[in-house]
């Protein structure tokens, strides 16, 4: 019988395998491979930072958006607010 251990040790291999074989980069040099996956670590941070901070907003369109072709009118914006952005602190 197979530890799990080597199972999934065995599973991630073959993954890795798939990954290198798929984008070629098994015939790529380690200092190449260092700059590929820095470069695509990068935007895919980028692009979870962005989704992060306009997705939030970007709901606030989508409901208005959606009321209308729903209700044929704007729906308040407080339904969402409350439930992605923290109420204001008003100022003394």
């Amino acid at each position: 019988m197979i530890r799990d251990s080597s199972r999934i040790r065995n599973y991630l291999w073959r993954r890795k395998l798939v990954i290198e074989t798929t984008f070629a980069l098994n015939a790529l040099e380690p200092w190449e491979k260092l700059i590929f996956f820095s470069v695509l670590s990068l935007l895919a941070f980028l692009l979870f930072r962005g989704v992060c901070r306009i997705f939030p907003s970007q709901l606030f369109v989508l409901q208005q958006r959606a009321s209308y072709y729903l209700w044929g009118h704007e729906a308040d914006d407080r339904l969402l607010r409350h439930w992605v952005a923290p109420p204001a602190v008003k100022d003394l």
